[in-house]
């Protein structure tokens, strides 16, 4: 379970096997647990799956989401061909 980038409370994260599935899109946790997640397309910032996040912390995620979209996704392409660390994220 990479992380890609964190803001405060939320994690970005994927799974190493959707890469290969799926179109790019990362998962989003306020818990450590992999196990209570949403899901974001990174494509058309829709989100799925929103767990148990309020109206108010799913709008930070699609903010972060919207102004980070290019920086999301290159992360998502590099997985696997090249070292990468996670990414603080700040919303100004």
């Amino acid at each position: 379970m990479p992380v890609l980038a964190f803001y405060k409370f939320i994690t970005f994260f994927i799974f190493a096997q959707d890469v290969k599935t799926e179109a790019p899109h990362i998962h989003f946790s306020k818990h450590k647990s992999k196990y209570i997640y949403g899901k974001l397309w990174l494509q058309n910032l829709e989100i799925m799956h929103p767990a148990d996040f309020s109206a108010k912390e799913l709008n930070i995620v699609k903010k972060l989401a919207t102004k980070y979209q290019k920086e999301l996704i290159d992360l998502y392409n590099s997985f696997g061909k090249k070292e990468t660390h996670p990414i603080k994220l700040t919303l100004k």
